[in-house]
């Protein structure tokens, strides 16, 4: 598991997808004692500070141990949700999951989310809507994948039926779910293909 302060998005995205519900209740463990240890380190700190002449030094070093405590159990509790939030598969269903996300890494909400080939001609299953945070879940069953499959893609749309998202090629692999981010840089991009429709988005559960 990455062990630096702030995890980047691929070292989050190869967690998620590799990661057990036995390592995710281990990661819930290790925030709470990140946690426990920022709490008992800014008592040390608020201490130090009433005293006569706290030492600049000694003051900043607490700082630092305390920030990173933070952000390290911020980080690893994130992570556990998301791990938490991906979608129960059958033994032989396809599925993906993952975030919606503007250019600063911020959630975007509303938006459909489907799989397709490139050209976006393609319609696997059915759309789904990202929920408040810009997840979205969807599960296949191997039926529904032509074959042989072409390269397939998850593209984002507004409800104008607009493509202003897409993802890198997928492949999905029965009983695993993928997890990944797609970036939503230009939301006023116009189709990069045809919007074939297969109905309404799917309000996220």
């Amino acid at each position: 598991m990455a062990s630096s302060d702030s995890l980047d998005p691929k070292s989050v995205i190869d967690l998620l997808n590799s990661t057990s519900q036995g390592v995710n209740d281990l990661m819930k463990q290790y925030a709470d004692e990140y946690a426990a240890r920022a709490d008992r380190l800014s008592a040390v700190r608020d201490r130090i500070q009433k005293s006569a002449n706290p030492p600049a030094d000694q003051l900043a070093a607490l700082s630092e141990a305390i920030t990173q405590a933070d952000t390290l159990a911020r980080n690893l509790k994130s992570i556990a949700t998301r791990v938490a939030g991906k979608p129960a598969v059958g033994p032989e269903d396809l599925a993906a999951t993952g975030r919606v996300v503007d250019a600063s890494g911020a959630g975007i909400a509303k938006v459909s989310v489907r799989l397709t080939d490139q050209a976006g001609v393609l319609n696997v299953g059915q759309a789904v809507q990202t929920g408040p945070g810009g997840d979205f879940s969807l599960v296949f069953k191997p039926c529904e994948i032509p074959s042989p499959p072409p390269t397939l893609i998850l593209a984002v749309e507004d409800a104008a039926g607009k493509r202003v998202g897409v993802s890198d090629p997928v492949t999905l692999q029965p009983a695993s779910p993928l997890y990944l981010e797609i970036g939503l840089t230009n939301p006023q991009a116009p189709a990069a293909g045809p919007a074939a429709k297969s109905g309404p988005p799917v309000e996220p559960k």
